[in-house]
């Protein structure tokens, strides 16, 4: 039995969920590389034959063969099989061999879903699996990357080698671990380990994750801080920066509605764009009726993300506006909470509860700030894949993430979802025309 691939985008949850499981569940012969006591000998002229050997004889034949000179070549006869897609091992919350499919709705290739499953094969493809080789920086609440003492305690499903050294902007020192959640989280789902046999995936699995904490316990930090984060990982050589903060966007007390009063943050950014780093940033939480996007995902040649929700829909809390690029996987309504089986909504990583930064659980959020972690790991697997060549320029990533969103209907651009839903597989299946 062939395993089953992907069909389609426009398959349902369900039915993804049925071809996973069949390619998961496929009989062990189909893992099997090479037929059992069969040897291809290549013959003079460009013929082969194939030469049945007696069970445990196999390699003592090929060396024979291969010193005898008599023929061109002599391998082994290796089974070739219909294309699929990787399919990690890890359990989730059902505890089952690839059980992450049924919580993480977020990665199918699906109506409501960013394609991920299809967009990990562009990178393996091309070499640099899991978006190997990509530098990411996590601007945000610092991620629980290190044990430290009796109170801190490395996520269980990263591991030590993913990191690359960090920085903490609030407490001004070396070690930014988190003490809110919320960047562990977002680096989750940007970059948590894959096919471990462990917890749940992450988008781009094999990239460095650099930690640079710009936010407090409670979620909150000052320009400045953001500032000094932006200019230290631009500094040190991140590929892709990524923002799942906000500054009060207008209308509303002491908003931030342009560049002049957030200055340093703002120069930060067309700083890092022009040495080639791409920013993605979250377009903000708010209401149905907040029709402007937060800074700093508004700036120019910053990727704005907005939210949709497992029914492919735009979330009724994301920020809305002309300079919004895309919308991604962000759940329903923000919150969190720890799940113990596959949520309907929202996007489940491990992260730890509230009370404790060493108690994880597999945790349910929902935002723009989830979003944005999604087209961060998908633009590591875009770079990786080398879909738009060695060293792309960001703003050309911004517009080829533009071209390969699936739009939500025939107007094209709209203010609520910009240029559509993220579609990874697209994004990294190569150069785009628009649909």
């Amino acid at each position: 039995m062939h395993p089953m691939p992907i069909r389609s985008r426009r398959l349902g949850v369900a039915a993804t969920l049925a071809a996973l499981a069949a390619w998961l569940c496929a009989p062990a012969e189909a893992a099997k590389r090479v037929v059992p006591g069969e040897i291809v000998v290549g013959l003079p002229g460009g013929k082969e034959r194939v030469l049945e050997v007696g069970p445990g004889h196999v390699h003592a034949v090929l060396r024979r063969l291969r010193k005898s000179g008599r023929y061109r070549y002599a391998v082994r006869n290796y089974i070739a099989r219909a294309a699929a897609p990787y399919v990690p091992n890890d359990p989730g919350t059902t505890g089952a061999v690839g059980g992450w499919v049924h919580d993480q709705w977020n990665f199918l290739a699906s109506d409501s879903g960013a394609g991920v499953t299809e967009a990990w094969a562009a990178a393996r493809a091309a070499g640099r699996e899991g978006g190997k080789g990509v530098k990411i920086a996590v601007l945000d609440t610092g991620i629980a990357y290190r044990d430290k003492g009796k109170r801190y305690r490395r996520s269980p499903d990263f591991g030590p080698k993913r990191f690359l050294p960090g920085r903490d902007f609030i407490d001004g020192d070396k070690i930014p671990l988190d003490e809110n959640g919320h960047g562990t989280h977002v680096a989750g789902t940007i970059g948590e380990n894959t096919n471990n046999g462990k917890g749940l995936t992450g988008i781009a699995y094999r990239a460095k994750l650099m930690p640079v904490r710009v936010l407090n316990a409670q979620g909150r930090g000052t320009a400045a801080s953001i500032a000094r984060g932006v200019r230290w990982a631009t500094k040190r050589g991140a590929h892709v920066i990524n923002l799942s903060l906000e500054f009060p966007a207008c209308p509303g007390k002491q908003c931030v509605s342009r560049c002049a009063q957030i200055a340093g943050v703002c120069k930060a950014i067309r700083k890092a764009v022009k040495a080639g780093v791409v920013v993605v940033a979250a377009a903000g939480n708010g209401t149905a009726k907040s029709k402007q996007l937060a800074f700093p995902a508004r700036m120019e040649r910053v990727i704005a993300v907005g939210a949709s929700t497992a029914q492919g829909k735009v979330a009724g809390y994301s920020r809305q506006g002309g300079k919004l690029d895309l919308i991604a996987p962000g759940g329903g309504q923000p919150g969190t909470e720890c799940v113990e089986g596959p949520a309907s909504d929202g996007i489940v990583q491990l992260s730890f509860r509230p009370s404790s930064p060493k108690d994880f659980c597999p945790q349910r959020r929902a935002g723009t700030s989830m979003a944005a972690a999604h087209v961060t790991g998908t633009v590591a697997l875009l770079l990786a894949s080398r879909t738009l060549g060695n060293s792309p320029k960001p703003q050309d990533v911004e517009r080829h993430l533009e071209c390969t969103a699936r739009p939500l209907d025939a107007a094209g651009f709209d203010p609520a979802y910009g240029h559509g839903l993220l579609d990874a597989a697209r994004a990294t299946a190569g150069p785009c025309s628009p649909l």
